[in-house]
């Protein structure tokens, strides 16, 4: 008998309690919610060294190999829309990424191999969702892949290799991609 009394006012005081909450008058209520991502394209940093060099000097010119290699570029890359090229201010880098600049209607943008961190910001920044071509040397290629990857996994190319591409590729969520791959001959 002590249980159903118990039980009974039980009852009673949750049936009270709900009457009370429900007729209250109802507020509006703002629920906040995580942002919702809205997709932009993927970001592409394709990097490339310089093409090969006649001779030993500080700033030396692209050989013909070099320049038949720079020629090369240009149909390594036809299905690809570049947005920008950048290139140090080298004459070796410049003659690289000039074949494929004049292809596409692009002017060289230069950038400062000794300020590498503040151009991968710059260039993340700025081209969003878009595709950039990177001429750089055999120590700000990898250089450049390190910062864009936060590691070190990346080391100089040796002097002798002028043939290696990497595509260095990031989604609106971070996730990172990277394809190495050698062109021309």
């Amino acid at each position: 008998m002590k249980f159903r009394i118990k039980t009974t006012a039980l009852v009673l005081t949750c049936t009270v309690l709900l009457v009370g909450l429900f007729s209250c008058q109802k507020e509006s209520v703002s629920i906040e919610t995580p942002a919702i991502v809205i997709p932009d394209t993927i970001t592409t940093l394709i990097l490339i060294r310089h093409a090969e060099t006649f001779g030993s000097a500080s700033n030396p010119n692209l050989s013909t190999a070099g320049e038949t290699r720079a020629n090369e570029l240009v149909t390594e890359l036809e299905n690809i829309t570049l947005d920008v090229v950048f290139s140090t201010i080298f004459k070796r880098t410049n003659q690289t990424a000039s074949p494929i600049a004049k292809d596409r209607s692009l002017t060289i943008e230069n950038y400062d191999h000794t300020e590498l961190e503040a151009f991968v910001d710059s260039t993340m920044a700025i081209y969003r969702g878009e595709t950039v071509l990177v001429v750089g040397h055999s120590g700000t290629t990898p250089d450049i892949l390190n910062i864009l990857l936060d590691s070190t996994v990346y080391s100089d190319i040796p002097e002798t290799e002028y043939d290696n591409m990497y595509t260095f590729s990031v989604d609106q969520y971070g996730k990172t991609d990277v394809v190495h791959q050698k062109y021309g001959k």
